[in-house]
């Protein structure tokens, strides 16, 4: 027998081949997040959706979980997933995975500076071992840091190719991989959000999947122990996203500390390397980038956050609720 699950599943596909094929024009380049968004395909019908959350509620807090790399959670901390419609899903979906390429692109020029680095540091300790002045002990010591280093560059390369082409996949578009994506320009990150006294109100007002079965649980009587499992689950779920962004705020005060620290020693690096001085310059250059990217995840992770605390309460992905002007630049 097929299932509600199975129905929507075979909808989904037929949505997404409908879109690809109707999407005569290429893809912008650069890519922009907005773009990115509007190859998506329009939202399932209430009627399938109250199916698809009927049968896989557990089903679907599962794959919230593993889509956020961890593993399940019995006590179904991380079980928000199925309180979103397909389509506030697949606009989340695309949004992290447009994110992931931003990631995927700075890793790899981290890993090119590094690589640089390796290769200079390698390329002189081969010529002082010439001039008697290092051992062939040291110089292979080097070079074994350097095939690492080169490994790893190589991988780097192979998470942009496979970021994009998630991306691809998330927006319907498989096979069509952005050459390059631009800054989305998300709005700043607000120093707090809401009491989740109110965050809780407006959630259960408005989310769209609660909002479609009070509508059945009005005729169904059946409907009504779901409907009272949903409403724990989504509150539950905002409470859990709620003391998360916190602890991001947090780490993110100390990727700024951990970014001026670099920026200042890179600039005393240069005036050393200036004044021929030894200087560790392109190790500096390295760290400072690594700084970036760790700001980066950071800032891509409280911005995904709130995005979803925002579809939770039916309200758009951005802009957040506090005004760019109160909060601290993302």
């Amino acid at each position: 027998m097929t299932t509600g699950f199975a129905r929507v599943a075979v909808a989904l596909m037929a949505c997404c081949i409908g879109a690809a094929g109707a999407a005569a024009e290429p893809l912008p380049d650069p890519l922009t997040l907005e773009a990115a968004l509007g190859q998506l395909p329009a939202d399932l019908s209430a009627e399938t959706l109250a199916h698809r959350y009927q049968e896989t509620a557990i089903l679907a807090r599962t794959f919230e979980c593993r889509a956020q790399d961890r593993d399940p959670d019995p006590s179904g901390s991380c079980g928000y997933w199925h309180l979103l419609t397909p389509s506030q899903q697949t606009r989340l979906d695309v949004l992290r995975r447009y994110l992931d390429v931003m990631e995927a692109d700075l890793a790899a020029a981290l890993s090119d500076e590094a690589m640089a680095v390796a290769y200079v540091e390698l390329d002189r300790a081969r010529n002082r071992e010439e001039l008697g002045q290092f051992s062939a002990v040291t110089v292979a010591e080097l070079e074994v840091a350097y095939q690492r280093i080169r490994e790893d560059r190589y991988q780097a390369q192979a998470r942009q190719r496979t970021s994009r082409a998630r991306l691809a996949i998330a927006m319907g578009r498989p096979g069509e991989l952005a050459s390059e994506v631009s800054d989305p320009g998300l709005p700043a990150l607000p120093p707090q959000i809401d009491d989740i006294e109110r965050l809780t109100v407006e959630g259960l007002s408005g989310n769209a999947v609660l909002l479609d079965w009070r509508e059945r649980a009005e005729t169904e009587p059946s409907a009504q122990p779901v409907l009272q499992q949903l409403e724990l689950h989504l509150q539950d779920g905002l409470l859990d996203l709620w003391l998360r962004y916190p602890v991001l705020r947090a780490a993110l005060d100390t990727d700024d500390a951990a970014a001026f620290y670099r920026d200042l020693y890179l600039d005393r690096s240069r005036t050393l390397y200036e004044l021929e001085v030894k200087a560790d310059l392109g190790d500096a250059m390295t760290e400072q980038t690594r700084a970036r990217l760790a700001r980066m995840k950071n800032t891509h992770r409280a911005q995904l956050l709130i995005a979803t605390l925002n579809a939770l309460r039916g309200l758009p992905l951005f802009p957040v609720d506090t005004p760019a002007d109160e909060g601290s630049s993302s």
